[in-house]
């Protein structure tokens, strides 16, 4: 199946800026990297901020099912499908492509707060943190918000770690401070 100009635009630009970042990576070169016209990339987008915010709304998109869809079909007990999120992060995190959290790149690369690529990845964060809690809550937690909100911070971080220092193990640490909070 043929992909459509689009789509190869912003499959392109998500790639590259993963990799490079989104300030360094020009619209050249997603052009030449896509083999789309300038012509046809203006007409689905008015710049690249509104390029930058289509590959982010991809990458949270299928992050989002890939992670959801992968938990459902493993047909875990509640707290464990909380774990396994750990371990699907180590998982991505081992691929030889991983670069970090795109939302969190984006975001220090656009540190104002009413930038609309700044609000969209604080709006994974949120969604990402809904996801636990409805997993959390599963697990007939006593305080189900929090609970998420801690494991949140415990992915976050060992992404970061990860990306900072090519040492997914930061995932396994994360799963075990997890456990504590689950069963706490």
């Amino acid at each position: 199946m043929k992909v459509k100009p689009k789509e190869r635009l912003i499959n392109t630009a998500l790639e590259l800026f993963c990799q490079r970042g989104f300030h360094a990576t020009g619209i050249d070169t997603i052009l030449s990297q896509s083999k789309v016209a300038k012509t046809t990339m203006y007409r689905h987008f008015r710049s690249k901020d509104e390029l930058i915010l289509a590959a982010l709304k991809k990458r949270d998109e299928d992050f989002r099912i890939w992670l959801s869809q992968t938990i459902q079909a493993a047909e875990v007990p509640p707290a464990d499908s909380l774990l396994l999120v750990f371990d699907l992060h180590k998982k991505w995190a081992d691929q030889v492509d991983f670069n970090g959290c795109a939302f969190v790149k984006a975001a220090a690369e656009f540190p104002l707060a009413n930038s609309p690529i700044h609000a969209f990845c604080a709006q994974h964060k949120t969604l990402m943190t809904q996801y636990l809690q409805t997993l959390t809550e599963s697990t007939k937690t006593k305080d189900p918000v929090s609970v998420a909100e801690q494991l949140m911070i415990l992915l976050d971080g060992a992404t970061v770690i990860a990306q900072v220092t090519g040492q997914s193990s930061a995932f396994e640490q994360a799963k075990q401070a997890a456990k504590q909070l689950i069963t706490r």
